[in-house]
């Protein structure tokens, strides 16, 4: 896992995160990289090394949002602590868990298959 996302040339705040200098195709930026598999192998891992799973939903959300810190505190260690030596590996690192999570969060919502068969509807009748 070596992909990058590029950062907007229009926003110089950005710079600090290591831009990769290839060219990218935006709205494909998904499927041209192997992220996707990376979640799922993340996800994977962390259900096996933790089985069990919380029952009420805040403390679901609770831990997805401690890997959503543990990314932002990343970001600013890479951006505004250069001594500490934070790649752009170690960013997609803590994001790949942040994603993670959000999948083992979504897959324990009560009547996930209804809210996902709604949003495929919509889509299919041209609803955002």
């Amino acid at each position: 896992m070596h992909a990058v996302i590029d950062a907007p040339e229009e926003n110089p705040e950005l710079d600090g995160l290591n831009r990769d200098q290839g060219e990218r195709d935006p709205e494909n930026w998904l499927a041209d990289s192997c992220f996707m598999c990376e979640i799922m192998a993340e996800l994977d891992r962390a259900e096996r090394i933790h089985p069990e799973w919380p029952k009420d939903m805040i403390y679901q959300a609770a831990i997805v949002n401690e890997e959503s810190g543990e990314l932002i505190k990343a970001v600013l260690e890479n951006r505004f602590e250069p001594n500490k030596d934070i790649s752009i590996y170690d960013l997609a690192r803590e994001a790949i868990q942040v994603g993670a999570m959000a999948i083992r969060f979504l897959k324990h919502l009560p009547d996930i298959e209804e809210i996902l068969n709604s949003i495929k509807t919509c889509r299919e009748e041209g609803h955002e």
